[in-house]
């Protein structure tokens, strides 16, 4: 893979012919990398945050610094929230990590190892300017999150302790 070099354009009109060539060089080449690349090269975003693997503790708070600098607006951090198999558990193999939503509230259900008329399950995560704060819903061993069945699609509550979480953020600014 090619590494591209990320071209600076000047905030001031260029001031003689020169200067505006060389501008008019580097547009091209910008507006060339971004039609074969995506506009993402030239994003003006912070750097994205991962976290270590965090174990999945029943009603457990995680504190994770992030580092994402120049954070005025916590709303524009942008989240993500995957489990990773630690052990072999609904037709996944250690090390397979799935994207799941970071909280949800069920409805009345009735599922192999859960039953109840309501639940909130997963991770609440509140951003600030240097960390991210997430408390584990309280769900005792198992139903932190339901997901299918890597096999037959059968919905099934995961057991904390097969699963870690990895935190993914990173700073949208627009």
């Amino acid at each position: 893979m090619n590494l591209i070099k990320r071209r600076q354009l000047p905030y001031t009109s260029p001031k003689n012919e020169a200067e505006f060539k060389r501008w008019q060089q580097d547009l091209s080449v910008m507006l060339d990398d971004i039609v074969r690349f995506g506009n993402s090269m030239y994003s003006l975003t912070s750097p994205v945050f991962r976290s270590a693997e965090q174990t999945i503790t029943s009603a457990g708070q995680i504190i994770l610094p992030h580092g994402l600098v120049g954070v005025t607006d916590p709303a524009l951090i942008q989240i993500w929230v995957y489990i990773k198999n630690l052990t072999a558990e609904a037709g996944y193999s250690q090390g397979d990590m799935l994207l799941v939503p970071a909280c949800q509230t069920t409805g009345a259900y009735t599922y192999p190892n859960l039953s109840g008329t309501q639940s909130t399950i997963g991770l609440y995560i509140v951003p600030d300017a240097t960390n991210l704060t997430g408390r584990f819903a309280n769900q005792g061993t198992t139903g932190m999150w339901f997901i299918a069945n890597k096999t037959t699609g059968v919905s099934f509550g995961i057991t904390n302790a097969n699963w870690s979480v990895i935190i993914v953020a990173k700073y949208a600014t627009y």
